[in-house]
C-alpha cells in the first residue's frame, strides 16, 4: 500500500474567506431565519454548483475554478427552505476519492496529472447548474453534462443528451431560445486538447 500523506490545505489567500474548501455533503432541513420570511405560496428550487476542493494540489499556484464541483440547493416548501450540497461524482471526483489525494495537475492541462489518471476525464462539473427539460445537469466547458437528481442531488453519469451532443465537450454556459424553449450550446477544442472543432 501507498503511503498518503495528511490532508493539510495551504494557507494562502485562495483558501481563505469564500475560497476555504467546504468539503462536506450537507443536508439541512427547516433553515432557521434570523431576518425576513418566505413569501407565502413559494415553492421551488434554487441550485447552484461551484469549485470546491476535495484535496490540496500541493502547488501555491491555484485558481479558483480549479476544484470538484459541489451543487447546492435551496428547497422551498409549506413556509420552509431545505439546504442540500453534493460532491458531483465525476471520474476525476471518483479517482481522487479511492486515491485519497490529487492527482490532477495544473487547471486543464493533462500532461502535468498523476500517471495513475491518464486518459481520465478531467472535467469537474464545477461551472453551471443547469435545469432544462425537467433535467438538472452540473455543467464545465471540457467536459460533458453530469446529470443530478433535482431532488437528492445525486449523481446520475456523464450524459451526450442522448446522442445530440457529438464532441467530447459541452458548454459551460448554454442559452434557451425563449422562443421555441430549445437549448443552444456550443463546444471547443471539440475533438480533443488543441483541436480547433468548434
Amino acid at each position: 500500500n501507498e503511503m498518503v500523506e495528511p490532508v493539510h490545505f495551504p494557507d494562502v489567500e485562495l483558501y481563505r474567506g469564500w475560497g476555504e474548501p467546504m468539503r462536506t455533503e450537507s443536508t439541512l432541513r427547516g433553515l432557521e431565519l434570523t431576518q425576513g420570511a418566505i413569501p407565502d405560496g413559494l415553492e421551488g428550487a434554487l441550485y447552484k454548483v461551484g469549485a470546491d476542493r476535495q484535496y490540496p494540489s500541493g502547488r501555491l499556484d491555484d485558481i479558483f475554478i480549479d476544484g470538484e464541483g459541489m451543487i447546492h440547493m435551496f428547497r422551498f416548501k409549506d413556509n420552509q427552505v431545505d439546504y442540500v450540497s453534493r460532491w458531483v461524482h465525476t471520474e476525476r471526483y471518483k479517482r481522487q476519492l479511492v486515491a485519497k489525494r490529487a492527482l490532477f495537475g495544473r487547471y486543464r492541462n493533462r500532461y502535468t496529472n498523476d500517471p495513475s489518471v491518464a486518459g481520465v476525464h478531467m472535467g469537474a462539473g464545477n461551472t453551471t447548474a443547469m435545469f432544462h427539460a425537467g433535467h438538472l445537469y452540473a455543467l464545465k466547458e471540457d467536459d460533458l453534462p453530469h446529470e443530478m437528481d433535482r431532488d437528492t442531488l445525486d449523481t446520475l453519469g456523464r450524459t451526450d443528451l442522448g446522442g445530440q451532443v457529438r464532441a467530447g465537450t459541452f458548454t459551460a454556459h448554454p442559452k434557451v431560445d425563449p422562443v421555441t424553449n430549445e437549448l443552444l450550446a456550443f463546444a471547443y477544442q471539440a475533438n480533443g486538447d488543441a483541436t480547433r472543432d468548434i
